[in-house]
Formats: C-alpha cells, sequence, structure tokens
C-alpha cells in the first residue's frame, strides 16, 4: 500500500479578507440587475448563443432556457458567484478598479450595475457542465486534506470553491459555496483540521469548517443566504454526504456551449447554492 501524503500542519494561501472579500452579503433580492442576459450569454458563449442571422443577438430557444434556469437558481442566493468572483479578483483575474473600488472590499453593491451583473455570471458559470460539473471532484473529510494542502499554497496554479449540501437520506437540500483561505491542525485533537474560509453570507469575519479527518466528519453552520436561518451541514458515514470542490480559473474565457448541436447535458443545481455532481 502506498504512503498518504503529508499535510502541512497549517497553510494559508494568498487570499487575504481585508482586501479580497466583499463588504457586503450574499443576497437573493435587491439587486435586480443581477441576471443573465442576452450580453452576458454572448459573452458566456459567443455568437453561438444567438439565432442564425439575428442582429442584435435574439436567443437561440436554448440560450433562453440556459437563462431562465440561471436565474431561477439565483432566487434563493447568489453565494457562486460571490465565491468565484472573490478568488478572481485576489488571483488578478479581473479587477476591481473596473468595478468601482481599489480592491473588493471597497466595492458597493448598491447602483452598481456592472457588479452585480459580474457577479450573475459567475454564478452562472457553474451551470456549464465542461467547466463544472465534469471537473467538480467530491471529498470525504478524511480524504480532503492532502487536496487543500495542494489548492491552499500560495504556488497553486488553479483555485477551487467549497461547494456543499445538506443531506439526509437521498434527499439534497441548501446548498451554499465558500471561499477557502487557510487552515491549521487542532493541537489538542488528532486528526482535527479547521479549514479558515470567506463565508459570502457572513462577509465580516473568516468562519471555519471542522474537518475531522479521524472520524470522517466534517460540520459547518451556514443558511443558504442572509435573510434564513443557518442550519447544521455536515457530512460523516452515516449520510455520504462530501465536499465539493470545483476549479475555479476554468471558468474564464468563452465556454463551451451546453446546448448547442442538440446537446442536452444534464445538470442538478441545490438552490441558490453551488452546482454538485
Amino acid at each position: 500500500a502506498g504512503c498518504a501524503p503529508e499535510v502541512p500542519k497549517q497553510l494559508a494561501s494568498g487570499f487575504d479578507m481585508s482586501k479580497d472579500s466583499l463588504a457586503f452579503a450574499n443576497f437573493a433580492t435587491g439587486f435586480d440587475d443581477s441576471t443573465m442576459d442576452t450580453e452576458l450569454m454572448q459573452r458566456m458563449f459567443g455568437d453561438v448563443a444567438c439565432q442564425p442571422g439575428s442582429s442584435p443577438c435574439e436567443l437561440t430557444p436554448g440560450a433562453r432556457a440556459f437563462v431562465a434556469k440561471a436565474n431561477k437558481s439565483m432566487a434563493s442566493g447568489r453565494c457562486e458567484g460571490f465565491a468565484v468572483i472573490s478568488q478572481l479578483f485576489e488571483a488578478d483575474k479581473i479587477h476591481p478598479v473596473d468595478f468601482g473600488g481599489a480592491t473588493a472590499r471597497d466595492l458597493d453593491i448598491v447602483d452598481n450595475e456592472p457588479l452585480q451583473r459580474e457577479i450573475a455570471y459567475w454564478f452562472s458559470t457553474q451551470l456549464v457542465p465542461a467547466v463544472s460539473t465534469k471537473k467538480t471532484k467530491a471529498y470525504m473529510a478524511k480524504d480532503i486534506m492532502p487536496v487543500l494542502a495542494e489548492v491552499l499554497d500560495p504556488k497553486a496554479t488553479e483555485r477551487v470553491r467549497i461547494g456543499m449540501v445538506r443531506k439526509k437520506g437521498k434527499t439534497i437540500s441548501g446548498g451554499h459555496a465558500l471561499t477557502p483561505i487557510s487552515y491549521s491542525v487542532d493541537p489538542k485533537v488528532e486528526g482535527l483540521y479547521w479549514l479558515r474560509v470567506y463565508d459570502n453570507n457572513n462577509p465580516d469575519a473568516e468562519r471555519q469548517i471542522k474537518i475531522d479527518t479521524k472520524n470522517n466528519r466534517w460540520e459547518f453552520e451556514a443558511a443558504e443566504n442572509p435573510e434564513q436561518k443557518s442550519r447544521l451541514y455536515y457530512g460523516d458515514d452515516s449520510n455520504d454526504n462530501p465536499l465539493y470542490l470545483a476549479p475555479v480559473f476554468d471558468r474564464l474565457g468563452q465556454l463551451p456551449c451546453p446546448f448547442c448541436d442538440g446537446s442536452s447535458e444534464n445538470t442538478v443545481t441545490s438552490s441558490g447554492g453551488a452546482r454538485i455532481s
């Protein structure tokens, strides 16, 4: 049998809550420009989203269905958009100055149409199977720490967002998406790690996911959005509920069209949260 990779006792990415997180909370309603539309569909997929010969662009039936699904999925919150955009700001892949601030933390969502639309755009990238579902990987607590050590290394060439759902039996509900920042081992409990995250429902402080590798259990208290009551998310041997790591940088640039040429790839989206495979 091979040896398990060594996991450093603590590790921090380059993510800085004081400048890379957004100062306002995840939202479900109140900012009407935070939706997908024809312009954002052209940005995401190019002219294949348009009816042939249409000028200005008229979306194809498949593209209209994608828009409707994306906007319906945002009805309970836009945590995926927050988790992705914050990492893109930190990695200098997109720039806060284009949305009115020197850092992400300086940005205001009120009357900021470009930022509202940008959050909707990055939320909706989770609905593109080629860059999300097909590359999302699931890890139980006993297996996730070596992977987190790799992606949180400041020299890592990719970023991930953490997705989680509530699971009881075969019933899945209440998805949420988070941005991993750092972790440390608990000096008093064997196999216990504390994973620090930017929780976009609570933008003013780091929060922590409890990861017990010895007992194969993770725990996090959260809601789909700040307007809802917080409840426990967890995964262990009783419900076989993993944490989902999805890449961020793969979503940059024009994306493969999931509704073109008769394609009918299925996706599953937890309400307002992170898509799971």
